[in-house]
């Protein structure tokens, strides 16, 4: 991650100023879903910790593969579940943590937008316990439903 820390406390008090930093390089539907208000209040509603992954499809499209990822709320503070549709997709890694530890994904723990620095595309980067996805597209979006 470019901004955000996890050493036993998460801290995204840097990521604002990074936001505001790259703000022109994201298009509009990343940064307004990376840059909204309640991304990052721990105790709203329409924030992405403690979201649980329910599915990732990968579709094949007439053009182009189609990415989603599936986040259902968490009974404790969400009213809705968050989909993420991802649109020119050149990477897309999930990756076990630790490696060699077989147990379900747990609840989101925090994620990132960030902008690849040699090719200036949107990097989505979301941190589950037990396992990290890491996304290289041209955008998303992000629809609470």
């Amino acid at each position: 991650m470019q901004a955000i820390t996890y050493e036993g406390i998460l801290d995204t008090s840097a990521y604002a100023a990074y936001l505001h930093r790259i703000a022109g390089l994201l298009p509009p539907n990343a940064y307004a879903f990376a840059s909204d208000s309640e991304h990052y209040n721990f105790y709203g509603q329409y924030c992405t910790h403690d979201l649980k992954l329910n599915r990732i499809e990968i579709t094949n499209g007439s053009t182009a593969l189609s990415h989603t990822v599936f986040l259902d709320k968490s009974e404790f503070k969400h009213e809705k579940n968050l989909r993420i549709d991802y649109y020119g997709v050149v990477s897309f890694q999930l990756n076990r943590l630790p490696p060699d530890v077989e147990h379900a994904v747990d609840g989101l723990l925090i994620d990132e937008i960030s902008v690849e620095a040699t090719t200036n595309r949107v990097v989505h980067e979301i941190q589950f316990w037990g396992a990290e996805l890491r996304i290289l597209c041209c955008d998303l979006v992000a629809q609470w439903l």
